[in-house]
């Protein structure tokens, strides 16, 4: 059920948020030999558990094997490629469309009997989910949108109608990130999850400074 959906992706933040600690434990375990040389870092083995000297992150190599988490990966940020502008049409296209105006001002044009048919547009309920698709033909493969006070991008109608007031001072909170559907595919071990986006609101003001503050995240079920 939807519940169900909404606990195992609140577990899957949660990995999420530990694997990049996993990460940081490793880079902090690097040092640097005498001479002023970077160590390089050997991924965790068997082998190298096993041996002496192994250092810090060897060991913190070894806690990670213990957990089961996801492979920790590079994303690269870009700004939103503009929204390409409407082609003009060709003069042979312009010759066509005159051509049928005129057709249709003729008296053979008249005669056809158009009165019964409809135009068959896009449902109204199709809407949201054509604009979804078309938007993230700019950058596809993308997993995450940020934009700090924007405006998130929903495929369907199911979007964040009442967002919760900040629990520390009453401020609004407003958009912040939207987790992306491509991130399943992006991850490893896969994950048996879905959804349509994952939808970050917070607060705006710095009221949570020092302390833990709970944020508001809308779930949007996959089509």
């Amino acid at each position: 059920g939807k519940g169900d959906d909404a606990a195992e992706i609140a577990g899957l933040l949660s990995q999420l948020s530990h694997s990049r600690a996993q990460e940081a434990a490793v880079e902090r375990g690097e040092g640097e030999e005498e001479g002023g040389q970077s160590q390089k870092r050997t991924p965790w083995t068997e082998e190298s558990a096993g041996g002496e000297g192994g250092g810090a992150a060897v060991d913190a190599y070894a806690g990670a094997k213990s957990w089961e988490g996801f492979r920790p990966f590079h994303v690269a940020f870009e700004d939103e490629r503009p929204k390409p502008k409407k082609r003009e049409a060709t003069e042979r296209e312009k010759k066509m469309i005159d051509e049928l105006k005129k057709f249709e001002a003729s008296e053979e044009g008249k005669g056809e009997q158009w009165s019964n048919e409809k135009y068959e547009g896009t449902p109204e309920s199709e809407k949201p989910f054509r604009k979804f698709i078309k938007r993230l033909g700019r950058h596809p493969g993308q997993i995450l949108r940020y934009k700090f006070g924007g405006e998130p991008l929903y495929m369907s109608k199911n979007v964040a109608k009442a967002v919760p007031v900040c629990g520390l001072c009453g401020a609004e909170r407003v958009f912040e990130m939207q987790i992306m559907p491509g991130l399943i595919e992006a991850l490893e071990p896969a994950v048996r999850l879905e959804w349509g986006t994952l939808t970050l609101f917070t607060c705006p003001t710095p009221c949570s400074r020092g302390r833990y503050c709970v944020e508001y995240l809308h779930f949007e079920p996959a089509l």
